[in-house]
């Protein structure tokens, strides 16, 4: 599964919705993310690529894009 695919599916699963719903340039507030979703996020994602997103980078964390982007560039 690639990057962007597992990105969209975990933000899918958080806040069921629909993966055809989010694009790149959504941003994680206006798909329904509160701090706690975050934190959840970045939980997950670090759990499936085997990475630590630290709470200072989380702030960076505003599309899904950002996520995508910060995925690639710590595997």
């Amino acid at each position: 599964m690639n990057i962007e695919k597992k990105v969209k599916s975990n933000i899918a699963f958080l806040l069921d919705i629909k993966e055809k719903e989010i694009s790149l340039s959504s941003k994680l507030e206006d798909l329904g993310f509160d701090s706690i979703d975050l934190v959840e996020f970045a939980y997950r994602l670090g759990d499936d690529f085997e990475i630590e997103i630290y709470d200072e980078n989380l702030e960076h964390l505003i599309t899904v894009e950002d996520a995508i982007k910060y995925v690639e560039k710590n595997i």
